[in-house]
């Protein structure tokens, strides 16, 4: 069986008070269209494409309008993303969920006016891995085992430094009377 699934996310924040030292409003969101292929009961794998941006529109207008050199580095913030994803889906009724979803992100931050500079800036354009493992098996009818791991890399593009790799993993093994 083949199916079309469309996820996605919108954030849009707003303070009453802006100013050099608050938070900037922003608004962010992103969508990821996918296939979906049930090959067989048990298993589903969903190849897609992730896109979205984040941009600070409110706090650019204010900014323009009053040029504080301690607020105008906030539009480089703003950032557009695209690439492929990937998840890997195993459902059985009996106790056992494993998912396995990848995507390669292309983040470009069309604002930041030094964009060829060979020097680290922390809005350069990268290009981020990430790799998100799920598992949660009923061992027995009181046993069960809990798993995740989370592996994101990012690459900047034009500079060797400022790279940065995160890994997170835990387990967890419970009974239930």
């Amino acid at each position: 069986m083949v199916g079309l699934n469309v996820s996605g996310t919108f954030n849009n924040r707003n303070y009453d008070f802006i100013n050099a030292n608050s938070l900037p409003d922003y608004v962010y969101w992103e969508a990821e269209p996918a296939l979906s292929f049930h090959l067989g009961s048990k298993w589903n794998i969903r190849p897609g494409v992730r896109f979205g941006r984040q941009t600070h529109q409110k706090l650019v207008n204010l900014v323009a309008a009053s040029f504080q050199d301690d607020t105008f580095s906030i539009i480089f913030e703003d950032y557009d993303f695209i690439g492929p994803s990937i998840a890997l889906e195993f459902f059985e009724v009996n106790g056992l969920l494993f998912s396995l979803q990848e995507s390669y992100l292309f983040r470009k931050y069309p604002h930041n006016p030094t964009r060829a500079a060979t020097d680290f800036l922390p809005y350069s354009d990268r290009n981020i891995n990430s790799v998100l493992l799920f598992l949660t098996w009923n061992l027995t009818a009181h046993w069960q085992l809990n798993a995740i791991a989370n592996f994101d890399n990012e690459h900047i593009k034009n500079v060797d430094s400022g790279d940065s790799q995160s890994t997170i993993f835990g387990a967890e093994i419970g009974y239930q009377f």
